[in-house]
């Protein structure tokens, strides 16, 4: 009887290891189908702190999501869509993140890559343009850029994985400049965690 009892109690403990070892690597990316994008976004003290501004955002709502997620961006599906506003009241600043998914990787690397043009007309163009360009963190691309047009404060964001593809908008008054990078790696953390 002692035995069947330590066995019971063995198969518990395996089980246990089993089911931690599985999360452990779906989450450092050794199981993909545990470690893939969807959609999600940083709380309002996650995306606060991201800033690196001192300033305290809170999100607006919920997220939302647009009445019809049937668009097509030059001829590739969006499959569903969803977007979300922080705003802060100590400052005219907000944020804007979009999170798009597409049928096929190749919608979000072609929106990619058509906002990153753009992004190196403006910084022809304006010369107080600064940027960052092909940066890589977990799985994702991102690029982000930061230029001020009469004394706003203006910086984007976007960046995909597979599928997956986020846009960050920041605008601001006066609350002077937001970390872009930080809040992107805020924005892709969020499109991991579980």
């Amino acid at each position: 009887m002692a035995k069947k009892g330590r066995a019971k109690k063995v198969a518990i403990v395996v089980i246990v290891v089993a089911i931690v070892a599985v999360l452990v690597l779906g989450y450092v990316g050794y199981l993909p189908f545990l470690n893939s994008p969807h959609f999600g976004f940083p709380t309002g003290s996650q995306m606060s702190s991201a800033a690196g501004n001192g300033k305290t955002y809170k999100q607006d709502s919920s997220p939302h999501s647009p009445s019809s997620n049937s668009t097509k961006y030059d001829g590739y599906s969006v499959e569903a869509s969803q977007y979300l506003n922080y705003s802060s009241n100590s400052s005219n600043s907000h944020f804007e993140v979009f999170e798009l998914e597409f049928s096929n990787n190749s919608g979000a690397s072609s929106l990619y890559g058509k906002f990153y043009s753009q992004i190196n007309v403006l910084g022809a163009f304006k010369s107080s343009t600064t940027s960052s360009s092909n940066i890589t963190y977990r799985g994702f691309v991102f690029s982000y850029f930061s230029t001020s047009l009469s004394g706003v404060s203006i910086e984007d964001s976007i960046g995909y994985n597979g599928h997956y593809l986020f846009l960050i908008m920041y605008e601001s008054g006066f609350a002077g400049s937001a970390s872009m990078s930080a809040c992107s790696h805020a924005v892709i953390d969020s499109m991991y965690s579980i």
